[in-house]
């Protein structure tokens, strides 16, 4: 988890869950916009550095569109949140389309890294 946000991209680490469920959504029909996205996922280093270059705040953080440095990501949302501590911690967070339920995303968001923050402090 902590690794997944410095900057040695050799010992960083990025899990991707339900690649597929983007295949379902609407705006990822056009298999242009898929590669791209898939691409970056891919290069696990420009996932990493837009995640950290949004992680700013405390809390759950969303980028849309033109906040995302990434092109291949700039047609997407990200709903993002720091957990643990600097130790034993990381992030976890959801990419997918800017036309997300963002009340649901948000709040399971937050609710697994605070979940995740407490596992680690006990």
């Amino acid at each position: 988890g902590s690794r997944a946000l410095k900057t040695d991209t050799e010992n960083e680490d990025l899990v991707i869950a339900t690649r597929l469920a983007l295949l379902d959504q609407p705006e990822f029909r056009d298999p242009e916009r898929i590669r791209e996205l898939f691409e970056a996922i891919e290069a696990k280093e420009r996932v990493l550095g837009v995640v950290s270059g949004m992680l700013g705040n405390q809390g759950v953080n969303v980028a849309l569109g033109g906040e995302v440095d990434d092109p291949a990501l700039r047609r997407c949302a990200l709903v993002a949140s720091r957990y643990g501590d600097d130790v034993a911690g990381g992030a976890i967070g959801v990419i997918g389309p800017s036309r997300m339920d963002y009340g649901r995303v948000i709040a399971l968001v937050d609710y697994v890294a605070q979940a995740m923050s407490e596992k680690l402090a006990s």
